[in-house]
């Protein structure tokens, strides 16, 4: 009972951190973006309808969340999702109704893992580059035989973003992306955000 008495002590301190921001500097807002995104390879292709979560815990920094779902190039199912709520949802299986108070805390911390990290700079008022990494990512997927795939990933590029209006906005993002056993292949995405 104490563990999950922290944790959610914990989950209210980083709510709490991230509505007030750090320092004193000016805390942007959390935007929702959803777009098309795709993955080219030599072996393998996705493409997928990609919904990303973006809280600014302070204006120079980001926190990344996305999930997606779409088809191989070979007509299969795929879907992207962080690799940390993957983590979450298989610890809480294992608790299996039990009170176990460990496990329980250890995947509620997985579901809060970020996926990636943003470096925000400010072009002009309307326009933001913003380099990324994304180092919690899973894509899952048949392949051609069905078998059921879960590769990690690793992703580095760069989002581009423009301001059409004080809420809405534009998306370009592009980057390599590192598939565990497949290899190396270029990421994209473009998308459409609401800033709230």
């Amino acid at each position: 009972m104490k563990v999950i008495k922290f944790t959610l002590s914990l989950l209210i301190v980083l709510l709490f951190i991230s509505k007030t921001g750090f320092g004193q500097e000016k805390r942007s807002e959390s935007q929702l973006n959803l777009g098309f995104d795709s993955f080219l390879q030599s072996e393998l292709n996705f493409k997928s309808i990609n919904a990303q979560l973006v809280i600014f815990p302070e204006s120079k920094f980001s926190l990344l969340y996305s999930l997606g779902f779409g088809v191989t190039d070979h007509q299969k199912f795929y879907a992207h999702f962080p690799l940390g709520g993957f983590w979450g949802f298989y610890l809480m299986t294992l608790t299996d109704g039990m009170n176990l108070d460990f496990l329980t805390t250890l995947a509620v911390i997985s579901l809060f893992i970020p996926e990636g990290v943003c470096y925000n700079i400010d072009v002009n008022e309307k326009m933001k580059v913003s380099p990324y990494i994304n180092f919690n990512s899973n894509e899952m997927y048949f392949s051609q035989l069905d078998k059921l795939m879960l590769k990690p990933s690793l992703s580095l590029g760069s989002k581009f973003s423009y301001k059409l209006s004080s809420r809405f906005g534009t998306t370009f993002s592009i980057g390599g992306k590192i598939l565990s056993a497949n290899g190396f292949g270029i990421h994209s995405n473009v998308s459409m955000f609401y800033q709230f």
